[in-house]
C-alpha cells in the first residue's frame, strides 16, 4: 500500500476534533481530522489585532476571568495557533481553561473541549507528553461523567490513541483504537460514518507501525461505510 506523507498529519489532527489547520497542515488530510461527531470550527474571519481588540473590549466589559470572554480568548488562540505561533496561542488556551475549570469544576466534562484544544497545540508544537497528559484526563473525565461504554468515552480513546501513536507506542494506540472501535460499533451499529471515522485514524496508526495488511483492512472497512453514506446521501 502505497505511504501517504500527510499520515502523520491526520494522527495529530485529530486529536483536536474542532481545531483549524495551520498553514502547515495538508488539505489532503482534512477529511480525517475530526473526532467522531465533531465539526471543524471556522477559522475566525478576523486577523490577529482585530482579535486583540475584541479580547480587550471583552475583558473591559465583563472583567478577565467571565467565562464571557471565552469566545474571543478562543478566536485569538485559534488565529495564532493556525500561523504557527505556538507559544503565542498557549496562555490563551490556558485561561479558556481555568476559566472553564472556576466555573465549572476541574472534573465537570465541560472542560474536555479546552483539554483537546490544548492537547492538540501541545503535540502541534511536538509537546507529546503535555499533550498525553491532557488526552489521559480528559479520557478519565469521561469515563466518570458518562461511563466507559459511552460515545463520548470512545472519542476519547481515540484521541489518546492518536498521541500514543505519535510517539511510537503503536501497540498501545491499536488497543485504544480497538476499544474506541467497540464502543463506536455498538452506540451507533458497525455502519455508523463515526465508526468509519475511528476506522480511519486507526489504519493510519496501523500504516505508521509498518502494519500494511491490517492498514488496507481498516482502510477498506471505511471505504465501504463511505461508499454506503454517499449512496444514502440525497444529490
Amino acid at each position: 500500500m502505497k505511504q501517504q506523507p500527510w499520515i502523520l498529519f491526520v494522527i495529530l489532527l485529530c486529536l483536536a476534533g474542532a481545531s483549524p489547520l495551520t498553514a502547515q497542515e495538508k488539505p489532503a488530510a482534512k477529511k480525517m481530522i475530526q473526532a467522531p461527531g465533531s465539526v471543524i470550527d471556522p477559522i475566525p474571519r478576523r486577523d490577529i489585532s482585530e482579535a486583540k481588540r475584541a479580547l480587550m473590549d471583552a475583558e473591559k466589559q465583563f472583567g478577565p476571568e467571565d467565562p464571557k470572554v471565552l469566545n474571543a480568548l478562543d478566536d485569538l488562540a485559534a488565529l495564532y495557533r493556525v500561523q504557527g505561533q505556538y507559544q503565542a496561542a498557549e496562555p490563551l488556551y490556558q485561561r479558556a481553561l481555568k476559566i472553564i475549570e472556576k466555573e465549572k469544576g476541574p472534573e465537570n466534562p465541560a472542560v474536555m473541549p479546552a483539554l483537546n484544544q490544548l492537547a492538540s497545540l501541545y503535540a502541534a508544537d511536538g509537546r507529546y507528553g503535555d499533550a498525553e497528559t491532557l488526552c489521559q484526563r480528559a479520557l478519565n473525565i469521561s469515563q466518570k461523567s458518562f461511563g466507559p461504554e459511552h460515545e463520548e468515552t470512545a472519542i476519547a480513546f481515540d484521541r489518546l490513541a492518536a498521541i500514543k501513536s505519535i510517539q511510537g507506542g503503536h501497540i498501545a494506540a491499536e488497543a485504544l483504537y480497538q476499544r474506541s472501535l467497540k464502543i463506536m460499533e455498538k452506540a451507533n451499529g458497525p455502519t455508523h460514518p463515526h465508526v468509519a471515522t475511528v476506522l480511519e485514524h486507526a489504519a493510519a496508526c496501523y500504516q505508521k507501525a509498518g502494519q500494511e495488511k491490517e492498514a488496507l483492512e481498516f482502510e477498506n472497512r471505511a471505504k465501504k461505510i463511505r461508499e454506503m453514506q454517499r449512496k444514502d446521501t440525497p444529490s
